[in-house]
C-alpha cells in the first residue's frame, strides 16, 4: 500500500516537472517570437506568440504556486526596477518574488537581452497577469489592474504592439462585462476606437468596433448602435474571419430588432459560415448565432430546418428554442405561453426575450390557418 502511494506521488511530481518544463519553454519561445517580430518588423511572429498563450494560461491555472513565481522571475530578469511594470504589477511581483528560485533556462537573460522590444514584452506580461486574475474570478482586482494597464498601453504608440494591444483591449472589455461595469467603459472604448482609426491600427480598430457594438447591444441601446454603424465600417484589409463573423452577428441582431428580418437573416447566415468550422472552435459564438438565426427565421414566417437541432454539441442548449419552433409549427398558443413562462429567465439572459415575444403573432396566424384549413374540409 505504501509503495502504491509513493508511486502515485512520484508520478505526480514527474507530471508537475514536465508541465513546468513545457511552461518555461513556451514562455521563452513567446518572448523570442516578440523579439523577432520587432527585429524583423513582421507581425506573423506575434501571431505565433499568441498561440502559446492559451496553453500557458491553463498551466498557470492548474499550478499557480509553482508557475507564477517563474513568470515573476522572468519579469525581474528582463526589466530594470525603474520600469513602469514594477508599479503596475507591484502587488503580484511582491507576492511571488520571495518564492522565486534561480531558473537554469533564465541564466543568460538580463535587462539587455531584449532591449529592443521591452514595451512589447511588458504588454505581454500584463496580458498574462490579467488572464491569471480572470481565471481566479477576481473581477474587482482585475478591473482595477486592467484600468492601469489601459492607461499605460494607450501611451505606447508602436505598430509592433497592435496585435497584443488588441488582445488586451478584448480582455479589458470582457473583465468589465463580467464585473458588471460594462457601461462604465463605453466612453473609453470609443476613445480607443478613435485613436486606432487615427493611427491606422487595423487590428485594434476591428476588435474594439465589435466591443462597442456588443456594449450597445448588452444595454439595449440599439438606436446608438445604428448611429454608430452608420458612421463606421468594417476594415476591408483585415484577414480575420473570426472578427468579421462577430461583426456580422452583431449587425444581424441589430437589424432583427429594427424589424429588418430578411437582412438580419442574411447577416446571421454569413456569420455562421465565417465562424471556424472546426466543431471544437467558437462553440459559444456558433450557439448564440444559431439561436438568433432560429428566431429570425420564425419572425420571417419560416420554420427552421430540423437539422439545426441535431447538432450533438448544441442540441441540449437549443431545447427551449426547439419548443418555440414546435409551438409555432402547430399554432399552439397555450404551449407557446408555457414555453415563454418556463424559459423566460433563459431568454432574457440570451438577450432574445423581446424578439421571441414578437413571434406570438405568428403563432396566432398559424393557429388561424389550421382552423381555416379544418373548416374548409367540412362539406356543406
Amino acid at each position: 500500500m505504501k509503495d502504491k502511494v509513493n508511486s502515485v506521488e512520484n508520478e505526480k511530481e514527474k507530471n508537475s516537472e514536465e508541465e513546468r518544463n513545457i511552461f518555461v519553454n513556451n514562455l521563452i519561445e513567446s518572448i523570442n517570437h516578440i523579439n523577432n517580430a520587432v527585429v524583423y518588423k513582421d507581425n506573423r511572429y506575434i501571431l505565433r506568440m499568441l498561440k502559446y498563450i492559451k496553453g500557458m494560461r491553463i498551466n498557470i491555472k492548474n499550478d499557480t504556486n509553482n508557475l507564477m513565481p517563474i513568470l515573476i522571475n522572468l519579469i525581474t530578469k528582463i526589466f530594470k526596477e525603474n520600469n513602469p511594470i514594477y508599479i503596475i504589477l507591484y502587488k503580484y511581483i511582491n507576492e511571488y518574488k520571495e518564492l522565486t528560485k534561480e531558473i537554469l533556462e533564465f541564466i543568460n537573460i538580463n535587462d539587455k537581452t531584449y532591449i529592443n522590444c521591452l514595451a512589447e514584452i511588458e504588454v505581454f506580461f500584463y496580458l498574462m497577469i490579467l488572464l491569471y486574475l480572470l481565471d481566479k474570478k477576481d473581477y474587482n482586482e482585475s478591473m482595477k489592474l486592467s484600468n492601469l494597464i489601459i492607461n499605460r498601453i494607450n501611451k505606447l504608440n508602436k505598430r509592433s504592439l497592435d496585435y497584443i494591444n488588441a488582445k488586451v483591449y478584448f480582455y479589458y472589455s470582457w473583465i468589465h462585462e463580467l464585473g458588471c461595469n460594462f457601461s462604465g467603459i463605453r466612453q473609453e472604448l470609443l476613445m480607443i476606437y478613435r485613436n486606432a482609426c487615427l493611427h491606422r491600427d487595423i487590428m485594434t480598430q476591428t476588435v474594439v468596433l465589435n466591443l462597442i457594438l456588443r456594449n450597445y447591444i448588452k444595454h439595449n441601446l440599439y438606436d446608438l448602435a445604428v448611429k454608430f454603424i452608420s458612421k463606421t465600417s468594417f476594415p476591408d484589409n483585415l484577414s480575420s474571419n473570426a472578427q468579421y463573423a462577430r461583426y456580422l452577428y452583431y449587425i444581424g441582431k441589430i437589424l432583427a430588432i429594427q424589424l429588418a428580418y430578411s437582412e438580419a437573416h442574411s447577416k446571421l447566415t454569413q456569420a455562421i459560415r465565417k465562424a471556424p468550422q472546426n466543431t471544437q472552435s467558437a462553440k459559444g459564438f456558433k450557439l448564440e448565432a444559431t439561436k438568433m438565426e432560429i428566431i429570425v427565421e420564425l419572425l420571417m414566417g419560416d420554420i427552421p430546418d430540423r437539422s439545426l437541432f441535431s447538432n450533438k454539441i448544441m442540441r441540449n442548449k437549443l431545447i427551449p428554442y426547439k419548443h418555440v419552433v414546435s409551438a409555432v409549427r402547430n399554432g399552439d398558443i397555450n404551449k407557446f405561453s408555457k414555453v415563454m413562462y418556463d424559459y423566460k429567465k433563459l431568454f432574457i439572459r440570451d438577450g432574445v426575450y423581446l424578439l421571441i415575444k414578437r413571434i406570438h403573432h405568428n403563432v396566432i396566424k398559424t393557429a388561424l390557418r389550421i382552423i381555416n384549413l379544418s373548416y374548409s374540409r367540412i362539406s356543406i
